[in-house]
């Protein structure tokens, strides 16, 4: 029972939490939730 719940409150967390990452397009570290950033995936239309 103990576990679950802490599974669960972490799944929580990283759906909202944006990790600061590489971004796999322009290669500049950011917050962002995706495999590219916000500005590449306007940019490139993703």
């Amino acid at each position: 029972m103990g576990d679950t719940d802490t599974t669960d409150a972490i799944r929580e967390i990283d759906l909202v939490f944006e990790w600061r990452r590489l971004c796999h397009a322009c290669g500049e570290r950011k917050r962002f939730k995706r495999l590219i950033c916000d500005d590449c995936r306007e940019r490139y239309n993703v």
